[in-house]
Formats: C-alpha cells, structure tokens, sequence
C-alpha cells in the first residue's frame, strides 16, 4: 500500500461516483500536495473525514517549496507533537539521500534545526524535523524597528549552526537567509540541508579546508553562491562561509550603509578564493563578537587574566658589554618619543575635538613621557652596574632583552595612540597605561630563571619574535581589529624557529587575545599547550598565569569546568617568588570565578580572599589588572560595608591609572553603584557616572543603556515618574549608539507604561526574549537575573492594566528565578528586585486579610527593606496590608 493515504469513503452521491473519480485521478507516484487537495475537496463536497500520511506522519498542510523539494507541516501521532517534514525528489540519489538524512538526525546542535526522522516514499525521501514557529531570518532581518545589532546577533548564532555541521563533515551548499529561522524563543536554527552533501571526513575531525565530495554540482542560489560552486568544483566549508557573508550583506543593506568593522568581515568572508577567506566560520563568529560599542563590559571582565610577564629566556648577548658610554640607550628611546612625536599626538587628539579626547591628552602625554623617562634611566642603570663589575653579562643581556621588549611595546603604544579614531581612543588609553612594568627589567628573580636559552643559530631570530610579542600584547589591550590573525602567523613562525619557550609564550597570547573577544572556546586550546610547554621548559610563572587563563575560559562556556590539576598548579603558584605576585592573585582569582560560576559562592568567596591579599600587594601598571578582583569578592559578601567599601577602593585604583573619564572608570563606579544597598545613596551613586558615558562616551550605547536603565529602574521602584521617565528615555535613545535587545525593548516597555500607553506594551512585550523554567533550569544562575527582570516588567503591566491574576504569575515567576541568583549571589541589584517582587505579589491580593503564602511575601519584604535603608514607605504599605 502507498503510504500516502487513500481518500477515506465520504460521498453520497450516486454510486459514490464522484469520490471514486476523485480517487483514480491521483498521479502515478506520490504526490502528497494533489493528495490534501483532493482530500479537502472531499470534505468540502461530502464531509469525509480524510488522513493524508507520509509514514505515520499525518500531514495538516503545505507551507513552502525549496531546495528541490516540498516542506509540509505534520503530526507525529506516536510523540502527540507537531513536525515539519520536507518531502524531496531524489532521482538516483535516493538511497545516499536517505542516508544523509539518517546521518542528520544525528547532528545535534542548538542552532540547526533538528532531524528527528528520515525515510523513502516511491522515489522520494522525506525528512522530518521540529516544526519552528518563527520567522525566517530574511523576514527577522527586514522587520521594523531591527538594528544592525539584532542582525549580529542573529547571525552569529547561524554562524555557529553551521560551524557544528562542518566539524560533523557536512556542508550546507545553499545557506541564505531564507535557510535560516528566528523562532519566537529568539534561537535561530539553520534548516534546509537539502542540497547538503556528507563528505569524507570523520565527525569532529573536518578540517576546513578539507574538500568534500558533493555531486550536482551548481546547485543553490546563484548570489549567495561562491566561485568555486558556480564552476562546479570540489567545495569545502569555505563555500558555506561565502554563502553567510553575502547573506549577512545583503541584510544589512536592507538597514542602511555597512558599519566599517562589519563591511571588513564580509569583504574577507566574500573573496573570490576560498584560501583567501577567513579560516573557518567560528573565525567569522569570533570577528562578529568585536562589535566596538559593546567591548568594555568584556574588557573588565577578562581584565585579571591579561598578565604580561618579562620573558623568562635570554634571547641573545647585549651588545652594551661593549658600549664604552651608557648614554647609548638615550639616544634610542629619543627616536620614539621627543618634542616632534609629543606634539604629533597632541595635535592628533586636538584633531579628534570631543570631549573624552580634550580630557585624556594631559594623560596621555604624562603616561607616555612618563615611561620613556623610566626606560632610559633602567637602561641607563642596567649598563652602570654592568660597567661597575656589579652585574655579569649574562644578567646583562636579560635585563637588555626585557627593556627592548618594552620599548616595542612603548613604540607600538604611541602608533596606536596617534592613529587612534574618536571610538578607539578609550581602548588605545588602555593599552598605554599597562605597559610592560620596567621594575621586572631589574628584578634578578625575574630574569634569572631555569629556563635555557634558545641555539645561538636562532637566537636573533627569538629575539625578533620576543619584540613582536610585546608589541601585539599591546594592539590586543587597544582591541585592534586583526590583532589575532597576527598573533596567529606569529605562532606559527615560532614552531619553525623550533624553540618551545617562544612557542609556549606565543601560544599564551593567542589566548589572551581570545579571551578579550570573549571567544572562550578559542582560548582553551593555547591556552593547554602554552601550559603544558611551560611547564616542560621550566617557565613556572607562564604555566600558572596560562592554566588560570584555561579554567576561567572553562568556566565562562560551562557551569563544569575543566579544573583538573589544579592542586598542582597551586603548589607550584604558592612557590613563586614575590615578582609574580600578579601570576599569584589572578590564579586565585581564576579559582574563584570558576566556582562563582558553578554557584558555590563559600568557595569562590574563600578564593577571592586569598586572590585579594596578594593583588594589595601589587603596585604598578598590574594594579589595574587586578582591580577587578575587588568586584570580584565584593560579589560574594553579605557585608554591606565592606562591599561598598571594595567598591570605593576598584575606583581608586583605575581611575589613578587611567583617568576619571575612562570607560572602565566609570564602569567602576557604576558597579559600585549597584552594590550600594540604600536605595538613595544608589540612585545618587549611579547618576555622576550615567551622565559622565552620555557626556564623554556617547558611542558606548550598550553601557549608557545598562546604566540609564538601572537609574530609570530604581526611580521606578520608589514611585517618582519624572525621574524614571527622563532615565529610561535616555536609555531608549541608546539605539543609535548600539544600545539593542532586551534592555532596550524594557526601557521602552516601561516609558509606554509609565505614560499609560498599556497597548502599546503588548508587541514589545512579545517580543522580549523569554524563558521557561525547564530550559532555565540548565542555564547558569545568573541567567535568571535577566529572565527576572522580563518578569517584573510583566507584572508591572498587566498590574497596571488590572488583570490581577496575571501579574501574580509574573511576580512568582520573578521570586522563584531571582531566589535562584541571590543562592549564589546576593549584590543588592538582585536582592532589591526580589525584595520588590515579594512586595509586588503581597499587592495582587484583593482587600482583606492576607493569605498564609502572601504574609510570607510581605514578611520577606519587609525584612530586607529594613536592613537596606531608604524604603520607609514601602515598609509602611506592606505593614497596613499585613494588618488587614
């Protein structure tokens, strides 16, 4: 029998008649879409009750063509859920088209879209897949009111799709955006495989330029289509990558002209030759996370793990144990920075005329002028104590090495700075205040180490790469854009030369480099290797500061991180000399991001003392690097005076290095701020430092959003309207400064709300990216804050609007999720919302005594308003409906 069914008796016309002609009139093979035809006809004409079935699929309608086939929605009877299944003509294909589909359903990946089932029908073969209820990513793209970083977002998450079925050994052949849907939970799965081809290559092993055999060769869709594919060549993943690139312009023209830092990741990802591309599509995922307006908030979060230490190996003879003058280092240091480079930079910030740029030039001339002084006077020294018989020429030739180092590194420093553009310069102001420390240039403990030099046949080529390492250390601090595609030629450079010290050391900024993207994956292989080779060649610090760097990697890209061998390192850290105090604080400080991460707060509070202890003992451009840490145990505590008083002493510490109008300044005191209990002393906290990013960074619309988002939420909570409307429409504007997503769409949620536009809250509303709880329930905690905050906001609304039992829901939803943060961390910015959302569930009962789970609500309240300060009129509202 056909598996796609007959036509169920039904008519009651003369001798059915009618039905049978209707019968017969089916084409000779299976034609699933004439079938539901004629089966509506049917029911139209006679009431039969018909069931069309591919399997045991029952099929409910067609909804699209494609890809050489038909995609019908379905109902899997056996699972009671719906599916979609694409029905494909194979021609002599079927049998290894069926084995692709088999070989689909076993690709698992959040952004591709499913393969639950495949099988043959006459000389078709249908796939079946979870039916997305969403938009395709075309029509996601040309909606209204999408920004280029809704776009970024969505297609980075494709990017990801599709990198996990290259690693599996596929290639998708015809990606475009029509490929591609946006469900309403906001995940984008890549669908459409048809015209995918499996290749030669082992799961997990598929290396990206490897070619894949394909057959039809030509097929997709000609603009989005690659040269090669055009020619009918052999394909490997590049042509995946070249099909993304032209979908991601395409729809970003739609949006107006293309940002200069996406319009380079398109240009490279559209190349006429596939070696010309960037290596894979998790390179092009990487590129796309360096979106300008939002690398500040990852800056400070990786900020601890960015260490640069003094190499720990001679790279070859100083030539100043022949130098009869000790003034020769002078003269160098000149040819960087004199009269003629300060007044080139000074002329240059002048050029840039805003006001961040007027404010940094003084510090930026004494930072850079600072540092030349410091280098000619340890240079200076490193040749007396030389001359004087005080230090030998080996301990010379090191002190030598390290002070050329940084002087590539000054050099490098002051290009940046003089080629910086207005959004740059925070990042060039950065990278200039952390220069390599010149102490560690004269510290013995430093620069006498086991580790052995490279063969005098290489060493000058060591040498060279040394400088270089120094020199990119610095564009990664000042976010250049191809800074790892450098770092990456450099590492391959140093296995030529063959020496495992250079290597290790390469391979730890290749991670370093990661890290400040956020593109943690990446990190971990360097990071491993640099770890394993240090340890080998005897380089104690670079192992310790390389596997700290791998655990915290670990720790932000799973709630298990891969910790194992910390008990070794630890001793090995604890046996470091006083120089390495930094390798010291940001282990401590790994260990406890990774178990702040798994929620074991006790255990991450224990290690960010320990990290703590060591990082005040530090002094120097270092400083700045572990400043975080005193967020970091600030965010473990349940002291509010010890908090706040952390809070102050981060801000001290940047802001001596980098200025009061710095990013990662004013970033310090908006988490100050935000650790402030007292609900007065936090709005007054966080107002100077919102108004200080519109004023001085008003390209940095991620932080203005964040910032003007808690103000507007915080005068919100106490009832004044005036302030919380002028806050959230500061935040909504943001939009054009690269503000997006759901802080935005909440900042708009509640300026509607706040104006009594209740209607036109509903749209954005659905919007907003939700959650539910079993899908939370395997996130990380600090997931749920965010999930709470969409909660408050709807409870808030469909409170103003009277639908009680609504916001009641919303209000639980937002107790249970923020009583999941606040077991791990309990920084008032959370704990003021769950003080808030117990408070809101207690005024969704109606008039008279409370209930028994509603007494506890208020009680809940009641006890953290008193202890915060500042909510003598909520406490007393809660107090009168406790009375009822």
């Amino acid at each position: 029998m056909n598996e796609v069914s007959d036509l169920a008796d039904g008519g009651a016309l003369e001798g059915d008649a009618l039905p049978e002609a209707l019968r017969g009139a089916r084409p000779a093979h299976a034609d699933v879409a004439a079938a539901l035809a004629r089966a509506r006809i049917a029911k139209s004409l006679f009431g039969a009750q018909t069931v069309v079935r591919i399997g045991r699929y029952e099929i409910e309608g067609k909804v699209g063509a494609g890809g050489g086939g038909e995609v019908f929605v379905a109902r899997d009877p056996e699972l009671s859920r719906r599916v979609a299944i694409k029905l494909m003509r194979a021609g002599g294909y079927r049998d290894h088209m069926l084995a692709e589909g088999q070989a689909l359903a076993r690709l698992s990946h959040p952004n591709i879209v499913p393969v639950y089932d495949a099988g043959t029908l006459d000389d078709q073969v249908y796939v079946v897949m979870e039916l997305v209820e969403g938009d395709t990513l075309r029509a996601y793209g040309e909606a209204a009111g999408r920004s280029v970083r809704d776009l970024v977002r969505a297609y980075r998450q494709a990017a990801e799709g599709l990198d996990a079925a290259h690693r599996a050994g596929f290639i998708h052949r015809d990606f475009k955006p029509d490929n591609a849907l946006v469900g309403r939970d906001g995940r984008v799965r890549v669908v459409d495989f048809g015209l995918a081809r499996a290749g030669d290559v082992e799961p997990e092993a598929a290396a990206p330029a490897s070619p894949v055999n394909v057959t039809h060769a030509g097929l997709g869709t000609p603009r989005y289509m690659p040269p090669e594919q055009r020619d009918g060549a052999a394909l490997t993943p590049a042509a995946d990558q070249y099909a993304f690139c032209a979908s991601l312009r395409e729809s970003l023209l739609c949006l107006g002209p293309l940002p200069r830092w996406l319009e380079a990741i398109v240009r490279r990802g559209t190349a006429e030759a596939p070696g010309d591309r960037y290596p894979s599509l998790a390179a092009v995922h990487a590129a796309l996370g360096r979106d300008p307006a939002s690398r500040w908030r990852r800056r400070g979060l990786v900020a601890a793990v960015l260490g640069l230490a003094a190499a720990a190996f001679i790279v070859g003879r100083g030539d100043r144990a022949t130098q009869s003058s000790c003034e020769h280092g002078g003269a160098e240091i000149a040819r960087l920075w004199n009269v003629g480079t300060a007044a080139q930079l000074a002329g240059h910030l002048g050029a840039l005329a805003t006001p961040y740029a007027h404010q940094a030039a003084p510090h930026v001339q004494a930072t850079l002028a600072d540092y030349a002084t410091r280098w000619r006077i340890g240079d200076r020294e490193a040749c007396l104590a030389h001359r004087d018989g005080a230090q030998s020429t080996a301990l010379l030739d090191r002190r030598v090495a390290c002070l050329a180092r940084a002087r590539a590194a000054l050099a490098t420093a002051i290009t940046v700075v003089v080629r910086a553009t207005s959004d740059q310069l925070a990042d060039a102001v950065s990278a200039i205040s952390q220069l390599p420390d010149l102490d560690r240039c004269a510290d013995p403990s430093v620069l006498l180490t086991p580790v052995p030099p490279p063969p005098p046949g290489v060493a000058p080529a060591v040498a060279v790469l040394a400088n270089q390492l120094a020199s990119l250390e610095v564009e990664v601090r000042a976010a250049r854009p191809d800074v790892r595609s450098r770092i990456a030629a450099l590492v391959t450079e140093a296995r030529a030369l063959g020496y495992p010290p250079l290597i290790a050391r390469a391979r730890r900024l290749e991670g370093v480099a990661a890290l400040a993207v956020m593109a943690f994956r990446d990190a971990l292989g360097p990071y491993s290797e640099a770890t394993t080779l240090a340890l080998t060649v005897g380089d104690q610090a670079l192992a310790v500061e390389s596997f700290s760097g791998r655990i915290y990697a670990s720790a932000m890209t799973s709630a298990e991180a891969q910790v194992a061998g910390a008990d070794l390192i630890a001793a090995i850290s604890a046996g470091l000399p006083p120089s390495e105090r930094v390798t010291r604080a940001g282990f401590e400080r790994s260990l406890g991001s990774v178990a702040l991460a798994a929620g074991k707060r006790d255990q991450a509070r224990a290690a960010f003392e320990r990290a703590l202890a060591v990082a005040r003992e530090v002094s120097g451009p270092e400083r700045v690097r572990l400043a975080i840490i005193w967020t970091n145990l600030a965010l473990t505590l349940d002291d509010p005076a010890r908090r706040a008083a952390l809070a102050r002493e981060r801000v001290s510490i940047v802001e001596g290095r980098l200025g009061d109008g710095h990013p990662l300044v004013l970033g310090a005191r908006i988490s100050a701020a935000l650790l402030e209990t007292d609900a007065q002393r936090a709005r007054a906290q966080l107002a100077p430092p919102c108004t200080r990013l519109v004023e001085l960074q008003p390209e940095h619309g991620v932080e203005i959003l964040e910032c003007e988002g808690e103000l507007g939420w915080l005068a919100f909570e106490r009832g004044d309207t005036a302030a919380a409307q002028q806050a959230f429409a500061i935040a909504v504007g943001t939009e054009r400064a690269g503000g997006s997503g759901t802080p935005l769409k909440l900042a708009q949620v509640y300026l509607d709300l706040l104006a009594g536009r209740l209607a036109a809250t509903a749209p954005l509303l659905d919007e907003i990216w939700t959650v539910d709880v079993p899908t939370l329930d395997a996130a990380a905690w600090w997931m749920f804050g965010d999930a709470a905050d969409v909660m408050l906001a709807r409870g808030a609304v469909a409170r103003a609007a009277g639908r009680v039992a609504e916001a009641r829901v919303a209000f639980e939803t937002a107790v249970r999720y923020l009583e999941r943060v606040t077991a791990a961390s309990t920084i008032p910015r959370f704990t003021r919302r769950l003080a808030y959302a117990h408070a809101s569930l207690v005024h969704t009962w109606p008039t008279g005594p409370l209930p028994a789970e509603a007494r506890r609500h208020a009680e809940a309240s009641i006890a953290w308003y008193r202890g915060a300060g500042g909510y003598a009129d909520a406490i007393a509202a809660l107090e009168r409906a406790l009375a009822r």
